[in-house]
């Protein structure tokens, strides 16, 4: 038990790497749109 407790942190990491490429991902989605509507935005005024 305390052997295979040991080997999981190697997944958690690959998990833990995949999930921040996916929130950088998301949040990248979300913020180019606002940065380009706010710079379409500053040229209109």
């Amino acid at each position: 038990m305390i052997y295979d407790y040991y080997e999981v942190p190697n997944e958690d990491e690959e998990n833990v790497s995949l999930v921040i490429i996916l929130m950088a991902m998301v949040i990248s989605i979300v913020l180019l749109p606002l940065l380009i509507f706010k710079f379409i935005f500053n040229l209109k005024k």
